[in-house]
């Protein structure tokens, strides 16, 4: 693969494989501070550069430098062995060079932090310092504009929405829920949706940025609304008022026997006594604890969403489980391999279109 891809000098080429690259949507569904994110992000650089693809916005390679790995930070070196760095000479300006692979692994970055890591997790401070942690990765090459003379910084994007707190256990709506006659009746189509989080992602401007957000949270309040009036218990509450109306209804056509009016009346004693346990049961259902943190797969993450709103899947997916010596486990050993078991599987879910890769 090195040999087949570092070989093309092809400029078109070279924007085509960092496409695919680009594509990739991996996910840590405990995501904690977020260092399996940031270990992704920096292999995934190092791997471009094996690949000789790492380039800039232009697609021109870079030569002279060589980029590797060590405790999963980026250690660049030139080809004298010294370590890359990046700072304004006496004239006020950095070398060329410096300038062009500084800006350009800063928007490497940004590109995979926006399109390919996504993380969730219950700790709402988790998720703070994993977002932090982001963005001081993307800060380590922040780089002088020309714009400004290299007086000034680029300026830092709205890089947190994909880390989103929740319980990535629990979800109210499944995967593979039919969304078709829920976006008939919302406000926005999915690709509007699409676009919300990508201007989002690219506003600079705090107006623009807090419209944007408000779109967003209109369409997955819209979503949920919707897929809460299509669930199974709603549709059988809304056949039994149905019944209700068609049986109330046919008291004012049709002239009746004492016998038949009194059928009648059991019958529709029956429904309202059956549509006020299906209403306590809707209410039971969506009031429940175990939901408070729910987090909905279905539509959190629109990027792994089709244009019809139907879940992709991640290509994918990180675990890690908790380190324990299995000698001091006893009896738990049995139970902990049934819940390891069910955790594959639901990983195994979450990358429903594609193969799945973890670390377990």
């Amino acid at each position: 693969m090195k040999n087949f891809v570092g070989a093309t000098f092809k400029t078109e080429k070279i924007l085509e494989y960092n496409e695919v690259i680009n594509s990739i949507k991996l996910c840590d569904p405990a995501v904690g501070s977020g260092h399996f994110l940031v270990s992704s992000l920096n292999e995934i650089i190092a791997i471009k550069s094996e690949l000789a693809i790492l380039a800039d916005e232009s697609g021109a390679r870079f030569s002279g430098f060589e980029i590797q790995i060590e405790n999963d930070e980026l250690i660049i070196t030139d080809d004298n062995g010294d370590f890359f760095k990046y700072f304004l000479n006496q004239d006020g300006k950095p070398t060329k060079q410096a300038h062009r692979l500084q800006k350009a692994l800063f928007h490497e970055k940004q590109t995979l932090i926006e399109n390919c890591l996504f993380g969730v997790d219950i700790n709402p401070n988790s998720v703070k310092i994993c977002r932090l942690r982001l963005w001081i990765e993307l800060l380590k090459n922040a780089y002088y504009k020309e714009s400004s003379g290299y007086s000034e910084l680029e300026t830092l994007p709205n890089i947190d929405i994909n880390i989103k707190c929740g319980n990535s256990l629990i979800s109210r709506f499944a995967l593979d829920e039919d969304l078709k006659q829920v976006l008939k009746k919302i406000r926005y189509s999915v690709s509007d949706y699409k676009d919300f989080v990508l201007g989002y992602k690219e506003t600079r401007d705090r107006d623009k940025k807090r419209e944007f957000e408000q779109k967003i949270q209109q369409v997955k309040a819209d979503v949920k609304t919707q897929l809460f009036f299509f669930s199974p218990e709603r549709r059988k509450l809304a056949d039994l008022e149905n019944q209700l109306r068609a049986s109330e209804s046919q008291r004012l056509l049709f002239g009746e026997s004492s016998a038949q009016l009194e059928e009648r009346n059991q019958l529709e004693a029956g429904l309202k006594t059956k549509i006020e346990k299906a209403k306590k049961a809707i209410e039971q259902i969506e009031e429940m604890a175990v939901y408070r943190n729910a987090f909905e797969w279905r539509f959190e993450f629109p990027e792994v969403l089709d244009d019809q709103g139907n879940f992709l899947g991640f290509d994918l997916a990180i675990a890690n489980p908790p380190y324990i010596r299995q000698e001091s486990l006893g009896k738990m050993k049995e139970i902990l391999k049934r819940i390891i078991k069910s955790l594959r599987e639901w990983l195994t879910y979450l990358c429903i279109s594609t193969n799945l890769v973890y670390e377990f």
